[in-house]
C-alpha cells in the first residue's frame, strides 16, 4: 500500500542508495527517497539490504533519511498532451517544470505529466464520398474506430 513500506538510507554512492529497515519493497517498485522525495526504483533486494537507483541528483541525501514505497512500478502516463511535449527522464514536462523551478530542474519537483483536462479531437479517413471511418478519442486518450456515413467529406465526427 502507498506510503506504508519504509526504509532508512544506509549508504549513498552516486545515484545508488542502500536501504535498511524493510524487507517489504518489491523489485522495480517506484520509491520516494529522502526528505525531498526524489524518484527512485528498487533494483536489488537482499536479506538485509535493498538497493535503489535514484533518477535525480543525490547530492544532499544523508544516511538516516526515509525511503517510502509507492506500491506502484515506475511508469509513465500516455494520453492527450504527450505529442508536442518534451519531458525529462521521469516524465516531468519541461515547459511547465521551467515555469515552476526555472532553467534548472529542482530536486524532488513533482507535477502532473499530462493535463487531465486536455482532450483529443477525432479524425476520419473517407474511403468514398458516401462513407468514412472515424477515430473518436475520449478524455482518457483511448478511442474507437467506427463507421459513419456522412458522405460529404466534411464530417467532424460528432465533435
Amino acid at each position: 500500500m502507498e506510503g506504508e513500506t519504509r526504509g532508512i538510507i544506509f549508504g549513498i554512492n552516486g545515484p545508488v542508495v542502500q536501504v535498511k529497515g524493510s524487507k517489504d519493497f518489491s523489485m522495480l517498485e517506484m520509491v520516494e527517497v529522502g526528505k525531498e522525495k526524489l524518484i527512485g526504483e528498487v533494483i536489488d533486494i537482499q536479506e538485509d539490504m535493498t538497493t535503489i537507483q535514484v533518477y535525480e541528483v543525490t547530492t544532499g541525501l544523508t544516511p538516516g533519511e526515509p525511503v517510502i514505497s509507492t506500491g506502484k512500478p515506475l511508469s509513465v502516463r500516455l494520453g492527450p498532451g504527450i505529442i508536442g511535449n518534451i519531458f525529462d527522464g521521469i516524465e516531468r514536462p519541461l515547459r511547465y517544470t521551467e515555469k515552476k523551478s526555472g532553467a534548472f530542474i529542482s530536486r524532488g519537483i513533482s507535477m502532473e505529466a499530462l493535463d487531465p483536462q486536455k482532450k483529443m479531437g477525432c479524425s476520419y479517413n473517407c474511403k468514398s464520398r458516401r462513407a468514412c471511418y472515424r477515430w473518436k478519442h475520449n478524455s482518457r486518450g483511448t478511442g474507437n474506430l467506427s463507421y459513419c456515413s456522412q458522405g460529404n467529406g466534411t464530417s467532424n465526427c460528432g465533435r
